[in-house]
């Protein structure tokens, strides 16, 4: 215990006599952060969010889903350019997903029969808001915000 307390009073002596600038000074890196080329505190961390996803849910081979616009989830999408979209089908009845709406397609991308379980997906390499809906079910309709 007396030795404990020696040595607390020794560290204590010697930062008493030290020059307080020289305890706050900027230093340079420490060998151990240069040799393992770690990245300055401040710079930025770009975290990776997963790629978008638009599910047909369960249920949305029958009208109900368009009052509410559930027949897409999410509705609209908002993407940055560049960004592949992937649709699942989460329902137990086939869908398609073509661009366009009920009154006339794009032909900018079609599923074709997306089976239940399967998915299907599309990269938009442009900014625009893109219509579109599944030519079996046409209540269902969506959009995808592409900026």
């Amino acid at each position: 215990m007396i030795a404990a307390v020696g040595v607390l009073v020794a560290v204590s002596l010697g930062f008493v006599v030290m020059d307080p600038d020289e305890i706050v000074a900027e230093r340079e890196p420490s060998p151990i952060a240069m040799m393992l080329n770690l990245s300055p505190v401040d710079e930025e961390v770009v975290v990776e969010s997963p790629p978008p996803v638009v599910s047909m849910p369960l249920g949305t081979s029958t009208p109900e889903c368009k009052a509410d616009n559930t027949c897409y989830l999410p509705y609209n999408l908002e993407v940055a350019a560049g960004t592949a979209v992937t649709w699942t089908n989460d329902d137990t009845a086939a869908h398609t997903v073509n661009s366009g709406t009920p009154d006339g397609l794009t032909d900018l991308f079609d599923s074709g029969l997306v089976m239940p379980d399967a998915a299907f997906e599309y990269v938009f390499e442009e900014a625009g808001t893109y219509d579109y809906f599944c030519i079996v079910h046409p209540w269902m309709t969506g959009i995808v915000t592409v900026s």
